[in-house]
């Protein structure tokens, strides 16, 4: 063949077969069957529901450690003021000691007209400068103590600080991953319909007291979809649950289960009553018992609150409020 058509036939056989590939098309992955996106959405909702928590302690911690910090600082301020007084006062009689050649200066200082000579006033006037040291020796050394509390704090809020903006950073990545596999599972195989908020979940129990009233609540909320981070009215994740029904009862609550499960008294498994906290997955998870070994809590992602055995998993803990 000559050559001009030689390198016709390979451009032509090159073409052709670019051709063949692009009809028969390059491996392609699957799409991921509905059941194992949603496997995947739980597993990072709970890693998700992890850091959140953790987020909300750290936050409660934070709180805690500003407040503290205000009242050592609240200690402070009148304390120094002290300090610079008696400072002062001892000052005024330096000087007025100094000038002990003009008596006018010292009755100045000694306003009672009492020392009846110089070297009597010189004397009275000693003896104060030394009550007013000792008192600044007491001052500074309370305000040495709360100047070390108020170092410590702040280190600590430093790290809490730190530890707060990372967690933020990991929520934020968490929740991106959990809402493009939500967005998958959608444009793959529709919105998950395994709630209905229309359901009648018929009358909550007639029960007293605050307990009754959390109860109430919790009840109140059955069918609502889930969401991390939400604490009502339309959404909730489980400390918010839980927080929102204690506080439709009186009782402030924080939004972690964590800081929840230290603000409950232990109680043991034969003593629960209505109202009582559970906790489960070393207390990441959080529900409110309504009596009959049954809970109400908000699961996860695409399940909403309902109601289900206290054994639905082990529990970690009970937790009384008030």
């Amino acid at each position: 063949m000559p050559r001009p058509l030689r390198a016709v036939g390979l451009v032509l056989f090159a073409a052709l077969t670019a051709i063949a590939l692009l009809l028969l098309g390059t491996p392609a992955h699957a799409t991921p069957s509905e059941a194992e996106l949603t496997k995947q959405i739980d597993a990072k909702s709970k890693q998700f529901d992890k850091a959140v928590q953790e987020y909300d302690k750290v936050q409660d911690q934070l709180s805690a450690s500003k407040k503290k910090e205000k009242a050592v600082n609240k200690k402070l301020k009148p304390l120094q003021k002290k300090v610079d007084a008696a400072e002062q006062t001892v000052g005024k009689m330096a000087a007025a000691a100094y000038r002990g050649g003009k008596p006018g200066a010292v009755n100045a200082i000694l306003s009672d007209g009492s020392a009846s000579t110089l070297l009597d006033s010189l004397s009275l006037l000693d003896q104060l400068a030394r009550s007013q040291s000792k008192q600044i020796a007491e001052y500074s050394k309370a305000k040495a103590a709360l100047d070390k509390q108020k170092a410590a704090l702040d280190t600590e809020i430093g790290k809490q600080t730190q530890a707060k903006k990372k967690l933020a950073d990991q929520k934020k990545s968490l929740d991106k991953d959990v809402q493009k596999l939500r967005d998958l599972r959608t444009q793959a195989y529709g919105s998950p319909t395994n709630y209905n908020t229309n359901v009648d979940y018929g009358p909550a129990p007639n029960l007293p007291g605050s307990a009754g009233k959390a109860v109430d609540y919790a009840w109140a909320q059955l069918g609502k979809p889930y969401n991390m981070g939400s604490a009502g009215p339309n959404e909730f994740d489980c400390s918010g649950l839980t927080m929102m029904a204690w506080n439709a009862a009186g009782y402030s609550l924080a939004h972690s289960s964590y800081t929840q499960y230290s603000q409950t008294h232990r109680i043991s498994r034969n003593q629960l009553e209505p109202g009582d906290l559970v906790f489960y997955s070393g207390n990441e998870h959080v529900a409110i018992y309504i009596g009959g070994n049954q809970i109400i809590h908000a699961p996860t992602y695409g399940e909403p609150v309902q109601k289900a055995s206290v054994d639905m998993m082990p529990p970690d803990g009970y937790g009384r409020v008030g």
